[in-house]
């Protein structure tokens, strides 16, 4: 099995797995599978943030700018079709402010790309 299919099953199944948490967060009121949603997209927020400022020390301790680039794993318009969708489905719930946190986790991540 080659790198890329192993990168393609890996993001299918932790998307997946949100998709579930997202479902019985959403739709079944399951408030730990809310809980798993609401952290996810703060934690994927916080690094693609981290990951965008791309600030690193070299070894003489100054900061240099590095701007991290991403190896597409699918077409975009299949990221932004289950980005549009996990969004439209924590507007419905209510979530707002962890709906604008993922939307700006994902504009860095389609800014990496």
């Amino acid at each position: 099995m080659n790198k890329k299919l192993k990168q393609r099953i890996a993001w299918v199944i932790m998307n997946g797995l949100f998709y579930v948490a997202l479902y019985f967060g959403a739709f079944e009121g399951n408030s730990g599978a809310t809980n798993i949603v609401v952290f996810f997209s703060w934690y994927m927020f916080i690094i693609w943030l981290i990951t965008y400022l791309g600030v690193t020390t070299d070894k003489d301790g100054k900061y240099k700018e590095k701007i991290p680039t991403l190896e597409r794993r699918f077409p975009a318009w299949v990221v932004f079709i289950y980005d549009a969708v996990s969004v439209l489905v924590m507007v419905w719930s209510g979530w707002i402010l962890t709906s604008i946190v993922y939307i700006l986790g994902a504009i860095f991540e389609y800014t990496a790309m």
